[in-house]
């Protein structure tokens, strides 16, 4: 759970209140940084991106993305091996560009997708569709899956 909570250092949940939005388009870029023990595979067929792999930890699904975009007319589709299992899939950029969300967010099941990127997160001003259980949106500080949301990087 050390690694987990490491994981998140220096990134955080402020959700909401924060999030730009934009009428500008964005090129789909969505990158991994391969830093878990389990990195994501990412394909491109059409305008249809497949996100799969991931590391496992119980109900969670962590995802780790050194750029995480989705332009107008795209789709960014979690692809999970066991979509009655996971609940939730945590989705972090260590990259430094801003995330810009302008397309299709989908998920098998009904797990909730957390999007984290302390750089920030603009969602555009077109018809943005989530398709399986909650987004939640982070841009700073620090959260822990094993002690919840802290005031500081070194309670992680």
């Amino acid at each position: 759970m050390n690694l987990i909570c490491g994981w998140f250092q220096g990134l955080g949940i402020l959700v909401g209140s924060a999030i730009a939005f934009s009428a500008n388009g964005a090129v789909a870029q969505i990158i991994p940084d391969n830093t878990l023990p389990n990195n994501s595979q990412v394909s491109t067929q059409n305008n249809i991106t497949t996100i799969q792999g991931g590391t496992p930890s119980g109900s969670n699904l962590f995802h780790s993305f050194e750029q995480c975009s989705v332009s107008q007319g795209s789709t960014a589709h979690f692809k999970l091996q066991n979509p009655t299992e996971t609940q939730n899939i945590i989705t972090r950029v260590t990259g430094k560009s801003i995330s810009n969300i302008e397309g299709i967010l989908k998920a098998d099941g009904t797990a909730n997708l957390f999007l984290i990127n302390p750089n920030g997160i603009i969602f555009g001003s077109g018809d943005i569709t989530l398709q399986s259980g909650n987004l939640t949106a982070a841009l700073s500080g620090c959260w822990c899956p094993c002690k919840g949301i802290c005031p500081c990087p070194s309670q992680c």
